[in-house]
């Protein structure tokens, strides 16, 4: 996302997990990432190896896996709750995010404000699930047009395939392209 004007952004959230925690999983999540293996448990604080954590990875419970590929190298961060905090109070779940930015920031006009691109793999194996892929953000300017954002993705597949995907916003397309 790029800044058309001088711009002062109060609150921004990149990625964000909101993870229940209740009685079906024992009141407990199991979280690894490049710093190791951390339980966060409902109702109490996060582990202090989770928070400002800058792996680029994260994996819940072997059901949810999170690769980050852009280069913004971006802490998590991580927020509990001492009580159910749930509508109606009906269950706990914790917050996660990259990136996370409490407060005024100033930003000129045409600066870079966020550029997040993540891969999310369901059920990722306990073996290196993770694609080494790369993103790549333009903006294409064509000409009498108002600059539009393009994202290119190189990545591994699961099925062993290197896939290249090209989001266009100015021509709404996205393409995805096998063997790339």
């Amino acid at each position: 996302m790029r800044a058309r004007w001088d711009l002062t952004v109060l609150f921004q959230e990149g990625l964000r997990l909101n993870l229940g925690n209740a009685l079906f999983n024992d009141y407990r999540r199991r979280l690894r990432f490049e710093g190791g293996e951390v339980a966060l448990v409902a109702g109490e604080a996060p582990d202090p190896r989770l928070e400002g954590n800058g792996s680029r990875w994260l994996v819940v419970d072997d059901l949810l896996g999170a690769e980050l590929l852009d280069d913004a190298a971006e802490p998590w961060t991580v927020r509990t709750f001492p009580q159910r905090n749930a509508t109606d109070m009906s269950a706990w779940y914790a917050v996660l995010c990259r990136p996370l930015h409490s407060g005024p920031r100033q930003f000129p006009g045409g600066a870079i404000v966020q550029q997040s691109c993540v891969r999310m793999v369901a059920n990722p194996a306990e073996g290196d699930w993770r694609s080494g892929g790369a993103c790549h953000w333009e903006t294409d300017d064509r000409a009498g047009q108002e600059p539009a954002p393009r994202l290119r993705v190189r990545m591994a597949g699961m099925d062993g395939i290197t896939y290249r995907i090209i989001a266009d916003w100015g021509a709404r397309v996205v393409e995805v392209i096998p063997g790339g």
